[in-house]
């Protein structure tokens, strides 16, 4: 039976800042958890929070999560450049990106940023058009040098063709000629079937 990922925990400083930033900026739905506890809810999966006045308990890593030392990746629906405006409309600094990262789906298109604690963030884009349009330039390109030596290997051998054709047109008209002035009669009037009048 395959497992699915329900949640992990990120620690912050601030309630508030860090709210904001991950309702506003990723559309996160805040959901309070009991007092002091949230969880950060990305449709059926989550981040639960730790932060000032969290009581944990004792089930906690051996080395509790701290405010910034977190590094998660978020799929993000869109194109990668649609991600880079979203954040830079938000105010957000890109530290990377788009660049093309392996993700849990294959090969994406991700963009870096951080959340106000400095905990290094995410947006990787499976989206068809960040693939398919690397791949449409690359290949357009790649089309394009291809027709661009081929035209010139093919316009050189088409020349190539022609004057060979040219030169081999020459040599018969130059045996013909020859055999021609060889013919009685200085041979193109008697090769043409008439006679010269008395």
């Amino acid at each position: 039976m395959p497992l699915r990922l329900d949640h992990v925990v990120i620690a912050v400083s601030e309630w508030e800042r860090s709210h904001a930033f991950y309702r506003d900026v990723l559309s996160a739905e805040v959901v309070p958890l009991g007092p002091g506890r949230f969880a950060y809810a990305f449709g059926d999966q989550r981040l639960n929070v730790h932060g000032p006045g969290t009581d944990a308990g004792d089930l906690v890593a051996s080395d509790p999560v701290k405010p910034g030392n977190s590094d998660l990746c978020l799929e993000w629906p869109g194109p990668a450049e649609q991600a880079v405006e979203h954040l830079r409309g938000h105010g957000v600094a890109i530290e990377a990106g788009p660049v093309e990262r392996p993700g849990a789906r294959g090969r994406g298109t991700s963009v870096y940023f951080r959340d106000p604690d400095g905990t290094l963030l995410e947006l990787i884009s499976y989206a068809q058009g960040d693939r398919q349009d690397e791949l449409a330039a690359g290949s357009a390109n790649a089309r394009a040098r291809a027709e661009v030596e081929s035209a010139r290997a093919t316009g050189g051998q088409e020349a190539a063709e022609r004057r060979a054709q040219v030169a081999r047109r020459e040599r018969l008209l130059e045996e013909r000629l020859a055999l021609l002035e060889a013919l009685p009669n200085g041979g193109i009037l008697g090769v043409a079937g008439h006679e010269e009048d008395p």
